[in-house]
């Protein structure tokens, strides 16, 4: 196993979503999928792809399982996926120290999630500097009221938003390297911000996305319907 693996899982995990009350098409969102030496996590509104290096590892893992592997506090050297159907396979995890997990009921990744990272341009991304982090972070790090998201709406030269949707009452007056006013979702943004280390905005018609790069990881999330003033 990759070195890079418990911080793969880690990172992607933060990016796990929720498929209940969804169709069974949604259950992909629940899981950080690991296949061909990447980890994939979506919650419908962010997805991500964490580089972790040559593994031929193949399964799906919940956030309750990241965290038992994350529990063990090192990277396991060795795994295998054992079991002919998916209501008997297990992953099994050995670390050289001789710990062992076996985690029940592995599940197979979804290969359709990496092509969507295929339809972009990984090029020409703005570099975000620890202080400009800090800024947007901090300011928009407030709670929103019950049934509120807090959006955010990115202008070109600041940040408003705030605990109600459609009433923001706080701004940040800050380059933000958006082309035009864009919506996200508060913790859609922020996780986003303290993930990546480059961004870029990418607009088409009416809908917006931002893409981001940090280290061994890059990343797509969605915008959200614009907030009136």
């Amino acid at each position: 196993m990759p070195e890079r693996f418990l911080v793969g899982i880690e990172r992607a995990s933060k990016f796990i979503g929720s498929a209940k009350g969804r169709s069974p098409k949604f259950s992909k969102v629940e899981y950080a999928h690991v296949l061909d030496g990447k980890v994939i996590a979506t919650n419908n509104v962010t997805i991500v792809e964490h580089d972790i290096g040559s593994c031929d590892l193949a399964c799906a893992l919940t956030v309750k399982q990241c965290r038992v592997i994350k529990a063990f506090g090192a990277t396991p050297t060795h795994a295998a996926v054992s079991g002919d159907s998916s209501l008997e396979r297990n992953l099994d995890l050995k670390w050289d120290n001789g710990n062992r997990l076996s985690l029940s009921h592995a599940r197979d990744p979804s290969s359709d999630l990496s092509d969507l990272f295929g339809s972009y341009d990984w090029e020409g991304f703005t570099p975000i500097d620890e202080d400009w982090r800090a800024q947007v972070v901090g300011h928009f790090s407030f709670k929103p009221l019950r049934g509120n998201e807090g959006l955010l709406t990115v202008y070109p030269d600041r940040i408003a938003g705030g605990i109600f949707d459609n009433r923001p009452d706080t701004e940040l007056r800050i380059e933000t390297h958006s082309g035009r006013e864009v919506a996200f979702g508060q913790a859609t943004l922020l996780n986003v911000l303290k993930a990546a280390s480059e961004i870029k905005f990418v607009h088409d018609g009416d809908h917006s996305r931002l893409l981001f790069k940090g280290e061994n990881i890059r990343g797509i999330a969605v915008s959200r319907q614009r907030v009136s003033s």
